[in-house]
């Protein structure tokens, strides 16, 4: 009996002390504070710059780099346009495959609001002649001037950061390129088959010669790798038979397989140290060949 009541007044305790604190305090008491940001707080993430080993240099795509645009801002192909085609102001993107294999275009007005050129928007063009692209394109997307046969030259203005694979490839016609400075990266094949090109300068910020970017410019003669560039991708500069001088200004980390195969049999390089003479040795090239300077 006495074990009853003794239980009996301990349930009565227990019951007082559940009534003299509010429901909402103790449920307050369990759960977690939080701080709500606004996303407007939030800073966007600095981009790390791909990898300089060139098998793994990855230029971003398209949907990467910009951020979707209003259905407004985008432009795309309706109608078969006029041979000088004029995107107008205001415009930030041309969707991908706007003007493929379009044979009427003989010449492209680009506005300075452009920041994307989608991918393959103009390839095919067979017989564009002439294009500037505005400056501040934040995307050249992949193959976006390939095989626009009847192209003679380009002219890539600053602010501009990335080409796409195959942006140039095959514009059998191409005889010369003016690139940004402000570039830093081009894809793989960006001017394979680029047969008429003679000299390009290659931007001081450039980190790296991907795979196959000037394979088979046949008429390339001579060229000067900046004091950036750290790798050189496989194949980057086979087929370029007429190619008889090379100038690495930095000093390279790697280079790829066959990238100066099937060039001038006089082909001559100057390097700035050591490491670069030892990889070009390796790389099947005459120690003769290579002069230090």
């Amino acid at each position: 009996m006495k074990f009853y009541l003794a239980l009996f007044l301990c349930c009565i305790s227990f019951t007082a002390l559940a009534e003299e604190v509010p429901d909402e305090t103790i449920y307050t008491a369990l759960m977690p504070e939080y701080t709500v940001v606004e996303a407007t707080e939030i800073p966007s993430p600095t981009p790390v710059p791909p990898a300089l080993a060139p098998e793994a240099i990855e230029v971003p795509t398209a949907d990467e780099m910009v951020p979707a645009q209003e259905e407004e801002e985008v432009f795309e192909a309706e109608a078969t346009p006029a041979p000088h085609l004029v995107i107008p102001e205001g415009t930030l993107a041309i969707s991908d495959s706007s003007f493929l294999n379009n044979e009427q275009i003989t010449k492209i007005t680009l506005p300075d609001s452009l920041e994307k050129i989608g991918s393959h928007a103009f390839e095919g063009c067979v017989n564009l002649e002439e294009i500037t692209l505005p400056p501040h394109i934040l995307v050249f997307g992949d193959d976006a001037l390939r095989d626009c046969t009847s192209l003679t030259s380009a002219t890539v203005l600053e602010g501009s950061q990335v080409l796409g694979k195959g942006a140039f490839q095959n514009c059998a016609s191409l005889q010369s390129v003016s690139l940004a400075s402000s570039l830093v990266a081009m894809g793989d094949s960006v001017f394979s088959g680029c047969t008429a090109l003679t000299e390009i300068a290659l931007p001081e910020q450039l980190y790296a010669v991907p795979r196959q970017a000037f394979s088979d410019c046949q008429s390339l003669a001579a060229i000067v790798l900046p004091q950036n560039v750290r790798a050189i991708g496989s194949m980057a500069f086979n087929g370029c038979n007429d190619l008889a001088q090379v100038e690495i200004q930095g000093s390279l980390i790697d280079i790829g397989e066959s990238a100066f195969e099937n060039c001038s049999p006089d082909l001559i390089f100057t390097v700035s140290d050591e490491n670069t003479k030892h990889l070009l040795i390796q790389a099947g090239v005459s120690e003769k060949a290579i002069t230090l300077k």
